[in-house]
């Protein structure tokens, strides 16, 4: 018969991410950036006022990325069609509507969060409902925003969405 499989890697990475983050502050660690495999949780800077530097994966991978952002306190979770697949073609991926079992039809989402875990699980509930929906979901959760890239390469951002921000700098020492 045939069998389905089931993983919690739509939140589990960052529930970890988050954990190690809380363990690094507890140790007095005031800058940090933590990226496991793509979620990544912030704090302060690079050396403590420059901003960390995020680059969003390009679903292709021809390295031409949709956006570059900075991050200093928060976390940044991209869920993608591109890195599991079960076709030559690559239109089988992981990431199924649970309505029809069919895979969702976006390329990646990408959402910015106060923690690993909310962007993580975000990222994947966005790919899950589609672009309209998932903007407005987003835009329910306070300090999360989000970019959504279509299969033809087409993006969509949520209000909130910044990208790089010229001469950024965190606020120092918190």
């Amino acid at each position: 018969g045939e069998r389905t499989t089931v993983t919690l890697d739509g939140m589990a990475k960052g529930f970890i991410v988050d954990r190690m983050a809380q363990k690094l502050e507890a140790r007095g660690a005031d800058n940090y950036l933590i990226n496991a495999g793509g979620d990544i949780r912030a704090a302060g800077g690079r050396d403590g006022r420059a901003p960390w530097v995020v680059a969003v994966q390009d679903p292709n991978k021809e390295g031409d990325y949709p956006d570059v952002l900075d991050l200093c306190d928060g976390a940044v979770a991209t869920s993608g069609s591109y890195e599991i697949y079960f076709d030559r073609d690559r239109t089988l991926h992981h990431i199924v509507d649970p309505a029809g079992g069919s895979p969702a039809h976006t390329s990646s989402v990408t959402v910015r969060a106060a923690t690993a875990m909310t962007a993580d699980s975000l990222a994947t509930a966005v790919f899950v409902a589609g672009p309209e929906r998932g903007i407005r979901l987003v835009g329910s959760i306070p300090g999360a925003d989000c970019l959504i890239v279509a299969p033809a390469g087409s993006m969509l951002r949520s209000p909130g969405w910044t990208s790089r921000a010229a001469a950024a700098t965190c606020a120092g020492d918190r």
